[in-house]
């Protein structure tokens, strides 16, 4: 049952990254753009053009309580925002499908999702992982991992593609 769904979410993955994927083996080398003393763990980022990105992360639990952070820089990396703080929430994943529309995925698969491009974010009432290709349509895998959905509104509404 898991080759299947892994089989289809490969295709999905392949097939609709194909559309946003630039540069996929571009030539060059890593530079430190901004290095700080913290103690934030970063889990994921994702750039919607070369000046606007957003990095997802926490404050581990061994120092506080967990808190969540989501910052966001318009300036290729020279300076970062804090636009979140989730207390007792770390995020692990960020998807922007352009300025405005973007989702991130905390623990216990907790989506919050901004159409402002992050000055608000909001709770989704559904869970689990997400793949958007704009800002209206995009999939879900429930948290669960039995069941796939589709939606073309924007996540208004989900349709269920797959289940076993």
């Amino acid at each position: 049952m898991w080759s299947k769904i892994f089989i289809i979410l490969s295709f999905l993955f392949v097939l609709f990254n194909s559309f946003q994927t630039k540069n996929l083996c571009a030539q060059g080398s890593w530079k430190i753009i901004r290095q700080v003393d913290t103690l934030m763990v970063y889990t994921d980022v994702d750039f919607v053009d070369k000046n606007n990105g957003w990095v997802v992360g926490y404050v581990p639990e061994s120092v506080l309580p967990p808190v969540g952070i989501i910052i966001h820089t318009h300036d290729g990396g020279q300076s970062w925002e804090f636009q979140k703080r989730g207390k007792g929430l770390s995020f692990w994943a960020v998807q922007f499908v352009d300025l405005l529309n973007g989702w991130a995925l905390g623990d216990s698969d907790v989506v919050l999702h901004t159409n402002n491009g992050g000055k608000n974010w909001n709770r989704e009432t559904w869970r689990g992982y997400f793949f958007f290709i704009d800002s209206q349509r995009g999939w879900r895998i429930d948290s669960d991992g039995r069941r796939i959905f589709y939606t073309k509104d924007g996540a208004n509404t989900w349709t269920l593609l797959y289940t076993h």
